[in-house]
């Protein structure tokens, strides 16, 4: 029987307390939750016992195990800052954070992430330097830095879990350095030479190695699969690959590769066997990214792309929409065709994906997006290219341009919105008319209302399902309703403050028109001045605030809803474009906490991680067990509540109640993946299921066993 029969018959006999069962309080508040990966960072680790990277950005700390990435809490000492120096400690298992800058300010202090939090470890005004770079040196034991201190010369150091020891003076400018597994030492080079440390000294390794910089400089990785230095340069055109054979460093040209940048960090990925590029600056155009990448020594793959970053026009047109028939959102970006970003672009519910139609408009065709739910296809109805609006339709896997005898004049700002009850695309206005037309499917037909709205661009439309008609609001803060034959204009009180640059959508789940975002509509000489954070809602007479937590002011913003909830990308704050994708979950929230004590092994207590929150209909769900032997026998128990049992040794067991058993063997990394499918049945929201792994170990301290600590798993949205 499965975890999940066990959970729908202890549901059935609850009333008889056969199986208890642990319930929290619903939490009112909707919450939004960040989706898809970091903002950006150029800094990252590998954590060999967890097996994720890890990205330190301004607002959290983020996890990426090779499927998803996953947001964890960062202090607030290590908020807002930039240009920190990751390493990985071997020998004591955990990630190490140095110094960073808040601004111009330069940092000296040292933290720990054992994978679950930050830990401070010290902090020492002497120990300052700039442009720092770690890498574990094995041979030695000792994680080792390499930066600039701030007297101007350059030094290392290395970690022993408490200070860092100068070892001397380095050399000056080494803009990577990395641990060669194949000769037992640290490798570094600078614009030209490769260079050797044996433990008191740089030497060189190879004249005139170095790749051409031309762009950017280089950085290092060691791949262990292959026994090879990687080095990455960024040029023009991308991320350029070498591996070094001994006596020099070869090309391996891949038909595809990351968009070039200046600051990145590459880090190998033990379990997987794969150099991860995740992310970076280039200051060349300048241009952020939080693009991730895998190099398998062949080719690179792109993991997960983010949605183009929009500029102004988005002001105007939501190029957006929602394809209910493959539950999946469509993104338009007209750009050049050499823009990596231009073109179609689909997110799944975890990850933007660069769509390849086989036709599609030419830029500089640019409009708003709608789903024509009748014959199941996206429509644009773009400008730029005719004296007249052109219209295209999508259907997954290529754009068509419609034939139209009749279309509107050219513009830009126009919008529009399909009436699933009339079976009619309703388009109006833009910058320079406010005109009205409904297209059959066919043919576009000019409308000529008793009453009209005046000349628009900014406006949004969206399409009441339950009172079949189209909701307009204009940047002047007005409301406005079309019912197929006309508009008309609704004075209520309360309504949203005029604005441009704002989010509107039609929310399913609360059958309401939802609003959030923009700024004030007068252009100012500091900028834009943006409105409160606030999510407002129209439920055909009134508009109303909903109270949610996790919204921020911003401008320039796309909202739309998914088969299950409202999603929020893009956007403008202080002039600077963002590309992160939040999705507003209904209360009770997925939870995974760590309770209790473990019981050590060889490596220390084995550590239990979920792959992501337990979210409800989450069918790739699964917890993890790492810091095991290779190829350990591991079991993962389940139950239904806490438990506080005495095993012996200092050992507990800490699940009961109705247990599940799950076997399965650790890989050669010495991590074991319990898969545990969550269907999606809203009855299983706010339960809790408890967990702990163990492992055969033959220094377990449970007469040849090793206990993870217990996971309490919260099911939820």
């Amino acid at each position: 029987m499965s975890m999940f029969d066990l959970l729908a018959k202890s549901r059935r006999l609850l009333r008889w307390a056969v199986l208890p069962l642990t319930f929290l309080p619903l939490v009112a508040q909707a919450q939004w939750r960040v989706e898809g990966g970091p903002t950006w960072s150029d800094t990252a680790a590998y954590d060999q016992a967890r097996a994720e990277l890890v990205s330190v950005c301004a607002d959290d700390t983020w996890v990426y195990d090779g499927n998803r990435w996953q947001r964890r809490a960062s202090p607030s000492a290590l908020r807002n800052r930039t240009e920190v120096a990751l390493g990985y400690d071997e020998g004591r298992r955990c990630v190490v954070l140095f110094g960073g800058r808040i601004g111009t300010a330069p940092q000296v202090d040292t933290w720990e992430w054992d994978g679950s939090s930050w830990t401070f470890r010290n902090s020492n005004s002497q120990l300052a330097s700039q442009r720092s770079v770690m890498a574990f040196d094995a041979a030695r034991n000792r994680l080792v830095r390499h930066g600039m201190d701030q007297n101007g010369f350059w030094r290392l150091w290395d970690w022993d879990g408490a200070t860092w020891t100068q070892l001397g003076t380095s050399l000056q400018n080494l803009y990577a350095m990395v641990y060669d597994g194949g000769s037992s030492r640290l490798l570094a080079h600078d614009n030209q030479h490769l260079y050797g440390w044996n433990g008191t000294a740089w030497t060189v390794v190879a004249y005139g190695v170095i790749p051409t910089v031309g762009y950017t400089s280089s950085l290092l990785a060691y791949d262990r699969s292959r026994n090879v230095v990687v080095l990455t340069r960024g040029s023009a055109t991308g991320i350029d690959v070498f591996e070094w054979n001994g006596i020099t460093f070869v090309a391996h040209p891949s038909p595809t590769s990351p968009l070039g940048r200046t600051t990145w960090t590459p880090v190998y990925d033990t379990v997987r066997q794969r150099v991860v590029v995740h992310a970076g600056f280039d200051s060349n155009r300048p241009m952020s990214h939080i693009d991730t990448w895998e190099w398998d020594g062949v080719q690179w793959h792109e993991y997960i792309s983010a949605p183009p970053t929009r500029t102004v026009p988005t002001l105007a047109f939501t190029n957006v929409a929602h394809a209910a028939d493959r539950n999946r959102l469509v993104l338009w970006q007209s750009a050049a065709g050499n823009d990596p970003r231009a073109g179609t672009w689909e997110w799944d519910g975890q990850r933007w994906w660069h769509m390849a139609p086989i036709q599609q408009p030419q830029a500089p065709a640019n409009g708003p997006l709608t789903y024509d739910s009748l014959r199941q296809r996206i429509l644009l109805v773009a400008g730029g290219t005719a004296a007249t609006l052109t219209t295209w339709a999508y259907d997954g896997i290529t754009w068509t341009q419609l034939p139209t005898a009749n279309a509107p004049s050219d513009r830009r700002g126009q919008e529009l919105a399909y009436d699933a009850a009339r079976d009619q695309v309703v388009l109006f206005g833009g910058n320079t008319t406010n005109d009205t037309w409904l297209f059959d499917g066919v043919n576009w037909h000019q409308q000529t209302p008793a009453t009209s709205p005046g000349i628009n661009a900014g406006h949004k439309l969206v399409y009441d399902e339950v009172r079949q008609e189209v909701v307009m609001f204009t940047v002047s803060g007005q409301t406005w309703i079309w019912n197929g034959s006309t508009w008309a204009l609704r004075t209520v009180a309360g309504a949203p403050s005029s604005r441009i640059g704002f989010g509107m959508a039609w929310d399913p789940a609360r059958q309401r028109t939802a609003l959030t975002g923009g700024a004030n509509p007068n252009y100012q000489p500091t900028g834009w001045v943006l409105r409160p954070a606030g999510l407002w809602e129209w439920d055909g007479n009134a508009w109303a605030q909903r109270a949610t937590t996790g919204l921020s002011p911003v401008m320039a913003i796309t909202l739309a809803h998914t088969a299950d909830s409202l999603v929020l990308f893009g956007g403008i704050v202080n002039n600077n474009s963002t590309d992160q994708l939040l999705r507003l979950v209904d209360a009770p929230l997925a939870l995974a906490s760590e309770y209790g004590a473990g019981c050590p092994g060889t490596h220390g207590n084995p550590l239990i991680a979920a792959d992501f929150l337990p979210y409800v209909g989450h069918t790739s769900f699964g917890l993890q067990l790492t810091s095991l032997p290779a190829q350990a026998p591991a079991l993962m128990a389940f139950g239904f509540a806490s438990g506080a049992a005495a095993l012996g040794n200092g050992c507990t067991q800490l699940v009961a109640g109705g247990l599940n058993v799950q076997f399965t063997f650790a890989d050669a990394g010495g991590v074991a993946r319990f898969p545990l499918s969550i269907p999606a049945d809203p009855a299983f929201l706010n339960i809790h299921i408890f967990a702990q792994g163990a492992a055969i170990d033959p220094n377990g301290a449970l007469g040849g066993i090793a206990l993870s600590r217990g996971i309490d798993l919260l099911l939820g949205n």
